[in-house]
């Protein structure tokens, strides 16, 4: 059965990514890892050095597998480096019931204000946040995610 849990992946001291490639590659890996998976995505938010992550699955771990190791070799090859990427465990926290889910998904949504990348949660391009608010705030998508 499917349960609600909140991820996050900590590039630690490293930079995880550095240009617009690495975000949309992040958002495919993400996509790809929900897909290989079963998952469903709920809210999600890619910052420089780590990403929020709220999603139903039936193995939070075995989906942070199909997600991370992908971007590794991605991030390996473009930036000659070897070895894993990020923190060796990732966080995970099972979350139950609403207000759980609620306070889970306003953290998410609101990860780039809480470390000051903006001033407002909307002005973040690389968080779940405009796409979901996107009619009400008269945005379109300027690139497609998946090619």
């Amino acid at each position: 059965m499917k349960k609600n849990y909140h991820l996050c992946f900590s590039g630690g001291d490293e930079i995880l990514f550095r240009d617009q490639e690495d975000y949309r590659r992040g958002f495919n890996c993400f996509a790809l890892a929900l897909y290989k998976t079963d998952s469903t995505g709920l809210v999600e938010a890619f910052m420089s050095n780590h990403c929020h992550m709220l999603i139903q699955t039936t193995s939070p771990t075995h989906f942070m597998q199909h997600f991370r190791h992908p971007y590794s070799m991605y991030f390996n090859r473009k930036y000659h480096r070897a070895g894993k990427l990020g923190e060796r465990l990732h966080f995970g926290m099972e979350v139950v019931g609403y207000n759980h889910m609620l306070a889970a998904a306003s953290y998410t949504l609101r990860n780039p204000l809480h470390h000051g990348a903006v001033s407002i949660p909307y002005a973040y391009p690389h968080c779940s946040v405009n796409s979901i608010f996107m009619q009400e705030m008269g945005k379109k998508q300027e690139s497609r995610l998946l090619h």
